[in-house]
């Protein structure tokens, strides 16, 4: 006995429904160079550069390795 199989394709025929996009993050406030990176939640600069930006709740660590002094 043979059987046909019978595929049924949704309402849609198969394409895919376009996922409204997020409005893509600004990027980071440096001035020396361009850097494309985004930047942090709140803030004008990124990850890399967040010690830049005076007004941010971020200081630069006092620890000095023994190791690369």
């Amino acid at each position: 006995m043979n059987r046909i199989r019978i595929h049924v394709l949704p309402t849609n025929r198969g394409r895919i429904t376009p996922v409204p996009r997020s409005q893509e993050p600004l990027s980071c406030a440096f001035t020396h160079r361009p850097c494309s990176q985004p930047r942090l939640e709140g803030q004008e600069f990124c990850i890399k550069h967040i010690l830049e930006d005076k007004n941010a709740p971020f200081k630069q660590c006092s620890y000095i390795s023994t190791k690369n002094g």
